[in-house]
């Protein structure tokens, strides 16, 4: 699972689409890397690191990778070419993790009650400029002062990430009650 913490929260409610977009467009060019290898210059700097001759500790060729044979330089190419495929996996699913914890967070917002916390969260967050302009707002609309707008933000964000640690699944936080249910577990 993705560690998720307030800035988390935070950063993720502020720019959402974005980020999910730049995710959606990185995961998208991973995976063609990976589907295009063949095709791309990685092949090429595969085979040239697998063919490059071993050196001794003092820098001096010699030893017994010095004669290396066409299957010495075929099972290197293989090892270094499962090594990037497996970091490129790797990095592919910590892609995804974190955009589920991102959707995750969303949802886990909307399963807010209405009310002043959730209009707090909405405006400084997600819909003003600025954290700043977004307090401002909350002033003139709210009728609140930023103290009050700042402990409600410091509140929803707490509630979001309880309700996020919750061990009820997106679908369930989409449903109604969703908010009781989650602040009892």
């Amino acid at each position: 699972m993705y560690p998720v913490d307030a800035a988390f929260v935070k950063f993720t409610l502020r720019g959402f689409d974005e980020l999910t977009q730049r995710a959606d467009e990185e995961m998208v060019r991973i995976s063609r890397r990976i589907r295009d290898k063949s095709r791309s210059s990685e092949q090429n700097a595969f085979i040239e690191a697998a063919s490059m001759p071993g050196r001794s500790i003092d820098g001096m060729p010699g030893g017994k990778s010095w004669c290396m044979d066409l299957q010495n330089v075929y099972d290197r190419y293989e090892d270094i070419d499962r090594e990037f495929v497996n970091s490129t996996l790797y990095h592919l699913r910590s892609l995804t993790e974190r955009k589920e914890a991102m959707n995750r967070i969303m949802i886990c917002f909307r399963a807010l009650p209405e009310g002043n916390m959730k209009q707090v969260i909405r405006i400084v967050d997600i819909q003003s400029e600025s954290i700043k302009a977004g307090w401002i707002e909350c002033k003139t609309m709210l009728d609140i002062s930023e103290t009050v707008a700042k402990r409600l933000r410091r509140d929803g964000i707490h509630k979001i990430l309880q309700i996020y640690r919750s061990p009820y699944s997106n679908q369930e936080l989409l449903g109604p009650n969703a908010y009781k249910k989650a602040m009892n577990s």
